[in-house]
């Protein structure tokens, strides 16, 4: 077991792999009550973790082809995560209701921290919704939804040909994520101010962002 889960972590585990391992680790604790081992005989592999520092950003080229690439309907999805740093169930699930034009403001009720933060609107997010406002055909509580005015599913069956329309290598959806944080620390933007912006949870979950400040030491930016 140990082999096959240091083999995995080298190609870069399926889901379905990580899973069954996991699922292997944990039958085997329930099984053990019942046989006649006194330790469990998969306790000391260790679950795969995923890897959480990874910083892709989106250049300003790479994001003018995406959004020449996209359909209409979805590239206000896109440039509003790329200008608040908004996730994409948070996206799918923003209603009009938690969208406030006259303070430029947007409530979420609930982020992945388990608590609901503020986002401030700047020019370019403000100017996709009233886009989107002004556009959608069907009267929908979702800001973004289907042609029905249901929930928006199947998002990635348009966003996987933009990308590779774009000829956008590497790239996943929650890096507009990565490039809304990295834009504002390059901007000389304070973590603790990125940190609030985009509703992370602690300061450490910022510091991956730190050396792309410009007052931070270290060779010039020309250099």
């Amino acid at each position: 077991m140990p082999g096959w889960r240091g083999r995995e972590r080298r190609r870069g585990p399926s889901w379905s792999a990580v899973l069954d391992g996991e699922a292997v680790a944990g039958d085997g604790h329930e099984g053990i009550q019942g046989s006649s081992l006194a330790i469990n005989p998969v306790r000391a592999v260790p679950l795969y973790r995923e890897h959480n520092a990874r910083n892709r950003c989106l250049t300003t080229e790479e994001e003018a082809r995406l959004m020449d690439t996209l359909p209409d309907r979805l590239r206000p999805f896109v440039a509003l995560a790329l200008h608040t740093g908004m996730r994409r169930g948070e996206l799918q699930k923003l209603r009009w209701e938690n969208v406030d034009f006259a303070t430029s403001t947007i409530r979420i009720t609930q982020d992945k921290a388990g608590d609901g933060r503020w986002v401030a609107l700047k020019s370019a997010a403000r100017t996709a919704l009233l886009t989107v406002k002004r556009e959608q055909k069907v009267l929908s509580p979702y800001v973004f939804c289907s042609p029905q005015g249901k929930f928006l599913h199947n998002f990635a069956r348009a966003w996987q040909p933009a990308l590779h329309a774009a000829e956008i290598p590497d790239f996943r959806f929650h890096d507009c994520r990565h490039t809304f944080a990295s834009r504002l620390a390059m901007a000389g933007v304070d973590l603790y101010t990125v940190q609030r912006a985009g509703g992370w949870k602690t300061a450490a979950m910022v510091q991956r962002y730190a050396h792309l400040s410009p007052t931070t030491s270290g060779p010039p930016w020309n250099s």
